[in-house]
């Protein structure tokens, strides 16, 4: 009778888990792709805020200049873009020069004026335009401010508060001179000298004739910058769960390999142990003949 080669029961089994990834590959891996997804939706909905955003500032932009009281009883989020119209007068020693500021590829600055509005009460800061810097970057000639009351249009905008800058931002007080900031702040400005402004930033687009460049670029549609970073994030999560699966493929094909080998082995064994016991073989006849001298005592 030929010798049965015993194999283990759990071979097939055995090789179908070494192919499944580990528990906590998976559960990490279906997290990432879950928090990609989830940025990914978020930036793109970014987008859509700020595509409408900048939409509606665009339409606002070409309505005609309002008076300052209708532009007060809008909500601020309303009033971007809009032009008003207004009157006063200019109130010397509180220029300022916004630093850093590039038109047709030249550097220069944005002048900012303080103006007293005909109520005798109200202010406001207008950029009056931009003037180029000198290659030395010393100071410049800006033109003089016009003495009585003039009339201005300008487009209402968003200060840049935030703007980035090396280090730490210097806001010096304004003293009588041209001062020199890196981006328009309302609250600064309010806390360094005192005086009271309404909050509205408006860049001058009508008045004087007073050399300035007001070429002011429309609003700046930054919808693509969102669109950009929510395909990143799908990209990231794409990526994640295409080595997921080149891991469990990987894996398949090793745990097949070592599977076939392992057959190989054992059919090798069980040839060799059948030719081993095979009728007419050495060993057959031996234990033939040694069966035979037993059963003879």
């Amino acid at each position: 009778m030929m010798p049965e080669i015993p194999r283990s029961e759990h071979s097939a089994e055995a090789g179908q888990n070494r192919a499944r990834p580990g528990v906590w590959l998976t559960l990490i891996t279906v997290a990432f792709i879950a928090l990609t997804v989830a940025l990914g939706q978020w930036q793109t909905h970014r987008a859509a805020e700020k595509s409408a955003l900048w939409q509606a500032v665009a339409e606002r932009s070409g309505q005609p200049a309002q008076s300052l009281d209708v532009i007060m009883r809008l909500a601020p989020e309303e009033r971007a873009g809009r032009l008003i119209r207004i009157e006063g007068q200019w109130v010397d020693g509180y220029t300022l020069l916004i630093d850093n500021r590039i038109q047709a590829h030249r550097p220069g600055y944005d002048l900012i004026s303080l103006m007293r509005l005909v109520d005798g009460q109200s202010m406001v800061l207008i950029n009056r335009g931009w003037i180029a810097a000198k290659p030395d970057r010393s100071q410049v000639n800006v033109p003089a401010l016009t003495p009585g009351v003039v009339s201005v249009v300008g487009r209402l905008m968003v200060p840049d508060e935030h703007r980035f800058s090396l280090g730490t931002p210097e806001y010096p007080a304004p003293h009588g001179a041209l001062t020199q900031w890196p981006s328009l702040s309302i609250t600064r400005f309010h806390s360094l000298t005192g005086l009271s402004v309404l909050p509205l930033a408006i860049e001058q687009t009508e008045g004087e004739a007073d050399g300035l460049a007001r070429n002011w670029p429309g609003p700046p549609d930054d919808a693509d910058r969102h669109r950009a970073y929510a395909l990143q994030w799908y990209c990231f999560g794409l990526i994640a769960a295409g080595i997921y699966a080149y891991r469990w493929r990987t894996r398949a094909r090793q745990s097949a390999a070592h599977a076939a080998l392992a057959d190989e082995v054992t059919s090798q064994a069980a040839m060799g142990s059948a030719d081993a016991v095979a009728p007419g073989s050495d060993a057959a006849l031996s234990q033939s003949g040694h069966t035979k001298g037993q059963d003879r005592q």
